[in-house]
């Protein structure tokens, strides 16, 4: 694997990891802005905010998600 290879897998890796998090607090910060239920939804959401970012780690290191009939 070349420098450049490594690097663009890297940065697609963190990319979706702190998209996922950033996504799942803000959702969160949202809702408990909205309700008045501060933190309750921010840290529910932030952690499945990380759980979607590390499953779509997996997704890209696994190559799973770049195939046609992901399903199959």
């Amino acid at each position: 694997i070349d420098e450049k290879t490594f690097v663009n897998v890297f940065s697609r890796l963190a990319t979706e990891l702190l998209a996922g998090l950033l996504i799942g607090a803000g959702v969160g910060w949202t809702i408990d802005t909205w309700l008045g239920t501060t933190p309750w939804f921010l840290v529910l959401f932030f952690l499945l905010g990380g759980v979607a970012g590390i499953l779509n780690l997996w997704r890209v290191v696994s190559g799973k998600g770049l195939k046609i009939g992901y399903f199959n």
